[in-house]
C-alpha cells in the first residue's frame, strides 16, 4: 500500500553481475523448501544458458581474439560458483535444457 499515487518497478530479473547473490537465494529456498509456484521460472534452466553464453564467449576470444576478453572479479566468482552448483546439485544437473547430455560436460570442462 502507498498513501499516494506511485509508480512502482518491481519484478525478478537475472544478470552476470551477482551471480553468487542469485545462487544464494536458491541454496535459502532449497533449505526453506519454498513452494514451486514462488520461485524463479525456469531458473535453474536459465543457469545452463548462462553457462552456454560465457562458453561462446570465452571460446571466441581464444580463437579470433574477438569480444570483450575482460570479464568482472564478480562474474567470474558467480561463474565459478555456478559451475560447482551445475555438477554437484542434482537439480541443477538434471535439467540440462539441451537433448545432447554428452555436450553438458564441455560447458563445465568435462570429459
Amino acid at each position: 500500500y502507498t498513501p499516494r499515487k506511485s509508480l512502482v518497478f518491481g519484478g525478478n530479473f537475472l544478470h552476470s553481475y551477482n551471480i553468487v547473490g542469485q545462487l544464494q537465494v536458491t541454496a535459502i529456498e532449497d533449505i526453506t523448501k519454498v513452494e514451486p509456484r514462488y520461485l524463479y521460472p525456469y531458473f535453474v534452466e536459465m543457469s545452463w544458458f548462462v553457462m552456454e553464453k560465457y562458453r561462446r564467449h570465452l571460446k571466441s576470444i581464444e580463437e579470433r581474439g574477438k569480444g570483450n576478453s575482460v570479464l568482472l572479479e564478480e562474474e567470474v566468482e558467480g561463474l565459478n560458483l555456478l559451475i560447482s552448483r551445475l555438477e554437484e546439485n542434482p537439480t541443477f544437473s538434471s535439467c540440462y535444457p539441451c537433448a545432447d547430455k554428452g555436450s553438458q560436460a564441455s560447458l563445465t570442462g568435462g570429459e
